[in-house]
């Protein structure tokens, strides 16, 4: 990996379940990570949803490798917010990790 597009600094989340004395289940994201990466749009597609048009674009977001990141987690980066859908081990060799994102916009 060529540390050279490695140049979005981004904030992988982590999210906790916590209920309250009521009952509720409220869930708050924590801070797992912050790393360098590189974010790559791939496609984009619009729908209709409870009438209402959303966008979504899928995103590969490369990174140096970084244990326990698993798919219910997001990645942030500056005021955009990707969920992680996949998280692929580069050749299986510990050293990179692609994350299959979806940006809501």
């Amino acid at each position: 990996m060529r540390a050279g597009r490695l140049r979005h600094k981004v904030v992988i989340q982590k999210t906790t379940e916590d209920r309250t004395d009521s009952g509720e289940t409220t869930n708050t994201w924590s801070t797992h990570a912050t790393v360098w990466a590189s974010i790559e749009p791939l496609n984009g597609r619009e729908y209709f949803q409870a009438q209402q048009e959303t966008a979504v674009v899928n995103t590969r977001i490369r990174i140096r490798h970084v244990d326990g990141i698993v798919p219910k987690m997001r990645v942030l980066h500056g005021a955009r917010v990707f969920d992680i859908k996949a998280v692929i081990d580069v050749n299986e060799r510990g050293r990179e990790i692609v994350l299959m994102c979806e940006e809501r916009v």
